[in-house]
């Protein structure tokens, strides 16, 4: 193996592992520039007991405590804040009407998950009402054409030998395409072409 072979391999290593470390560092910095680190003085017990503790240092974890308890009128929401695409601010009015009725009653806590859990439920049981209603009352047939949802039997029923009219068995002379046309209460006679005679 030649040198500049070896070179080139080299190089496509480095060019490799040096894309792996920017891909690593494009996660830690989740998008801004400088890395993440935590400004919470002495986060550990063990830092806090491995050795005496200065008086700033208590200072600064006291503060740093007190800072974390949110006052009362937090947290605050801001509807401008919270962006909706456009599908959803169909149907979120009429969600956070219901919302607020019921807010009163159930507090804060639960008035969320009121708020979360009802579309979630209505809105695919509502889609399962409509699809179940269009599957009952308005089927395929010859008439409508192309309207309506087919509903089709998922096999052939078993005929056997010795069965009534098993060699021309109505079941097994359906035709896919047939949509109810055999089974029509109109155009009947033996002058019309629809007949099929």
């Amino acid at each position: 193996m030649s040198f500049s072979k070896l070179d080139d391999a080299i190089i496509e290593m480095q060019k490799k592992l040096y894309r792996e470390e920017c891909i690593k560092e494009a996660r830690i910095k989740r998008g801004g520039k400088f890395y993440p680190f935590n400004i919470e003085p002495m986060p550990t017990e063990r830092e806090r007991l491995i050795k005496k503790m200065t008086d700033e240092e208590r200072a600064l974890r006291k503060q740093w405590l007190e800072d974390q308890k949110l006052s009362p009128r937090e947290p605050v929401s801001v509807p401008e804040f919270t962006r909706k695409n456009i599908f959803r601010r169909a149907y979120a009015g009429f969600f956070d009407g219901i919302a607020g009725v019921f807010r009163p009653v159930l507090g804060p806590k639960y008035t969320g998950h009121l708020r979360k859990g009802l579309p979630l439920f209505l809105i695919p049981y509502l889609g399962l009402c409509m699809l179940w209603y269009n599957i009952k009352y308005n089927p395929r047939t010859w008439e409508t054409g192309f309207k309506g949802i087919r509903i089709e039997k998922l096999h052939r029923p078993v005929t056997w030998p010795g069965s009534p009219d098993f060699p021309h068995s109505p079941v097994l002379e359906h035709k896919f395409i047939d949509e109810g046309f055999s089974e029509r209460k109109i155009f009947l006679g033996d002058k019309l072409v629809t007949s099929g005679r």
